[in-house]
């Protein structure tokens, strides 16, 4: 390099280290003068318990309450740093994508650059309550925001009798959160101090059999997973009452979170997670699970309805399943049109809809006919994706733009052997699914408890009514579900391929727990009450897991009895073959004779077969005749 340009070189060093000089004093500036200026000096007459509220507040920094009461982003501060911890402006209005505020945890004190307006921990929280800004910090207002603060910080402010000693703070001490057991569920403990109690008598073991008594040891206490004051608490609470399982209820309130909400909250990760679910409820017929759905949609109908005249509601639409991909799309189809002209589109609504399909044998029979895009459907529906599509030749493209859905089904257990393939599993359509199994109850004979919904609907409606916002991870929260996900959840993905989704299942979960309890940002807290689930989990992914495994074995036997149907229905025309018949053609097989008889049983919902009586003017006993009818 020639003097010449080591000289420019080293100038150009030289002026850049002169502008940042300049940058960081013009910062100090800055902060100095906000310091002063911009967060004007508290003056109020101070009360006997304020010394008590100054040793909670006190240890608060400003990125914690920023954390606590704001959380647009997480902030961005390296370790040991105090000043210029970047984050967004917390004033409500001022949106600040690209982040252009800092706090200074020495000081306690934050100041936006984009805006020029600066503040401290108290206005941070006086934003978050609604008190104007900074005209709270003057009389009564002021005393109430530090109290509110304290409170929402989990402490207790216990009245004193004598006004002219301090109030008594305190912080309870938590209920200990037993650590998630690979094979047995957590002691029952209470979270409240007063548990409502069932009004059946306690479930009896000796009801279930082999199958459900395999699966049962791992069912959920939503007591343990939802603190008091929320939605969902104050739901089950309610249900509670009622003879229909109880973890019915409990991911019918799931679902509730996340249609109250849809898309304007998610949960921060590589592709941004939504709070819908595609939820099959799990039990045999008469355990309620269909009178659990009709308080979930009662619920749904009184908190968040749907107005049909208006393009822009934020209510929930029903809709019943329906028998195509095109048809499902049409129903979250709703343009906008310009008022001086019907032909004119100036946007599309953004539709949230409740998705029911009344029994999940009869959805998945719809998408394995020939030429259906329901399946494809659903996928796109349950990823959320922002322009849902496909294409017709009738009808031409139809498409749903932002649209939000979950879904709700039933099914019976051994149902699953026959509905689900390994295809399923492959293609990504039955991991996405959570089919939740559900302790059963005694049944009430007569009448039976009405849920009074009246304040879980308007629990719902204060979920509703957060503000849109992305929620991102403490350090402690991202801490330990990194810990789950290497420790525990990668290996059990490895064994089965339908648990290769249970990570996105915990992040929605985690991100519906989060907003029920009004949270800007996860905490390890919720995290660690998620990770409670996890039996619960895998063992409901198991049930269906084994049902996949008994379909590969008998799927060879079931495809030989339909071999057998269409090959003897000409000879034994009109009626077709009889079950004997068709034994007689597989004796030499070395099957188990009860999963024969099972898949004969099946038979019954095969498009393909007809089962009649045969002749009903030959006398004598009738046996089943199996008559083929497919192509």
């Amino acid at each position: 390099m020639s003097d010449s340009s080591l000289d420019k070189f080293q100038a150009a060093l030289a002026e850049r280290a002169a502008k940042k000089q300049a940058n960081n004093a013009f910062k100090r500036i800055k902060e100095a003068s906000y310091a002063d200026d911009l967060v004007p000096a508290i003056q109020f007459e101070r009360k006997p318990e304020d010394d008590l509220i100054d040793g909670v507040l006190g240890k608060l920094s400003v990125v914690d309450a920023y954390v606590k009461w704001c959380g647009k982003m997480r902030p961005k501060r390296r370790p040991g740093q105090t000043e210029g911890v970047m984050i967004s402006c917390p004033i409500p209005g001022h949106r600040d994508a690209d982040p252009s505020a800092w706090g200074n945890t020495e000081k306690n004190t934050w100041f936006c650059g984009g805006c020029n307006t600066g503040g401290d921990i108290y206005d941070i929280a006086a934003f978050k309550f609604g008190l104007p800004v900074p005209g709270y910090k003057t009389g009564k207002q002021f005393h109430d925001l530090r109290r509110q603060m304290v409170v929402d910080l989990g402490y207790v402010v216990q009245q004193s009798d004598d006004k002219t000693k301090p109030d008594h703070i305190y912080k309870p001490e938590p209920v200990p959160v037993p650590t998630a057991a690979p094979t047995a569920p957590p002691a029952a403990a209470p979270v409240e101090t007063v548990e409502p109690t069932p009004t059946s008598p306690d479930f009896n073991d000796e009801d279930l059999d082999d199958l459900e008594r395999e699966i049962f040891p791992s069912l959920l206490d939503w007591r343990l997973i939802v603190p008091g004051n929320t939605f969902i608490h104050d739901y089950m609470t309610a249900c509670i009452i009622d003879d229909c399982a109880e973890e019915y209820h409990f991911w019918n309130a799931m679902v509730a979170v996340g249609l109250a909400v849809g898309r304007k909250i998610t949960l921060e990760d590589f592709n941004p997670v939504y709070g819908n679910l595609l939820l099959c409820l799990l039990g045999q017929s008469g355990d309620r699970k269909s009178r659990s759905l009709k308080v979930l949609k009662k619920l749904i109908e009184f908190a968040l309805p749907y107005d049909h005249r208006s393009d822009t509601s934020e209510g929930v639409k029903p809709i019943q399943g329906r028998a195509s991909g095109e048809a499902l799309i049409k129903a979250f189809f709703r343009p906008i049109y310009d008022s001086t002209s019907s032909k004119v589109v100036l946007d599309y609504s953004q539709i949230r809809g409740m998705v029911e399909f009344p029994e999940f044998s009869s959805f998945v029979h719809r998408t394995e006919r020939q030429g259906s895009t329901l399946k494809d459907t659903l996928l796109q529906f349950s990823d959320t994706d922002d322009y849902i599509s496909t294409g017709s030749v009738t009808h031409g493209e139809i498409f749903a733009r932002n649209a939000f859905a979950s879904i709700i089904s039933t099914t019976q257990p051994e149902s699953l052997q026959h509905l689900i393939s390994d295809e399923d599993t492959g293609n990504g359509f039955l991991n996405r699914w959570l089919f939740a199994q559900g302790r059963p109850k005694h049944k009430i004979a007569i009448g039976g408890s009405l849920v009074d919904l009246v304040t879980s609907v308007k629990s719902l409606q204060r979920v509703h009514a957060q503000i849109p916002r992305r929620i991102y991870w403490s350090e402690d929260a991202e801490r330990v579900f990194t810990e789950h996900f290497h420790d525990v959840l990668v290996p059990v993905q490895h064994e089965n391929p339908i648990l290769t989704r249970l990570d996105l299942l915990q992040k929605k979960i985690i991100l519906l727990l989060a907003i029920n309890e009004n949270l800007t940002m996860v905490t390890k807290e919720v995290v660690e009450r998620t990770i409670l689930l996890h039996p619960y989990l895998v063992s409901t992914y198991g049930i269906t897991a084994r049902s996949v495994v008994k379909q590969s074995i008998n799927t060879e036997i079931y495809d030989e009895l339909l071999r057998h149907i269409k090959r003897l229905t000409p000879q034994y025309a009109p009626w077709g073959p009889t079950k004997k018949h068709i034994k007689d053609r597989i004796s030499r097989k070395k099957w188990d004779p009860q999963i024969v008889q099972r898949l004969f049983e099946l038979l019954a919902k095969d498009d393909d077969v007809e089962i009649t009586q045969g002749d009903p003017n030959k006398p004598g006993r009738k046996a089943d005749h199996f008559r083929w009818i497919g192509e």
